[in-house]
């Protein structure tokens, strides 16, 4: 039954929008109990648990990737432990892909503020903007001699 849902919940995350995803106690709670079943100790059912422990990253994998910036954020809501096995996971999916250099840095920079307390309440923060859309700070807005904002 538990492999069953969460190939539903990958299946679902593939066909959601982007901003479906929201960061939401229950939605926490269901990611936490999804990384609780990546770290499942092995039973002597290991086929069973083998089958489980895929479908369990899948999902994760799903849910970065559905929403980069929300998951992270929700990441950072979660105890350490949660954050740790999560980031471990996704680690290894980027760098076994060779995708998501930027996403993988947004994740590391991200859980590092979270962690300093440097970001504030996770839960009250807006959506960060993509890593894509970061811009430089040389070409962020500077104070001109007048207090305005000068253009880009």
């Amino acid at each position: 039954v538990k492999v069953a849902i969460l190939k539903y919940i990958e299946t679902l995350a593939k066909q959601m929008d982007p901003g479906d995803f929201v960061n939401s106690s229950e939605t926490r709670l269901a990611v936490s109990r999804v990384i609780t079943w990546t770290t499942e100790p092995k039973s002597s059912d290991v086929r069973k648990v083998c089958f489980s422990f895929k479908a369990a990253q899948s999902v994760l994998i799903s849910l970065f990737e559905l929403n980069t910036p929300e998951f992270t954020m929700l990441l950072g809501a979660l105890p350490k432990t949660f954050q740790d096995g999560a980031t471990k996971l996704l680690h290894n999916h980027l760098r076994n892909t060779g995708n998501g250099t930027q996403s993988l840095s947004y994740v590391n920079v991200y859980l590092t503020l979270v962690r300093q307390g440097s970001m504030g309440s996770p839960l009250t923060r807006p959506t960060p903007r993509s890593p894509a859309n970061w811009s430089s700070p040389l070409t962020s807005p500077t104070n001109t001699s007048q207090n305005t904002l000068s253009p880009r």
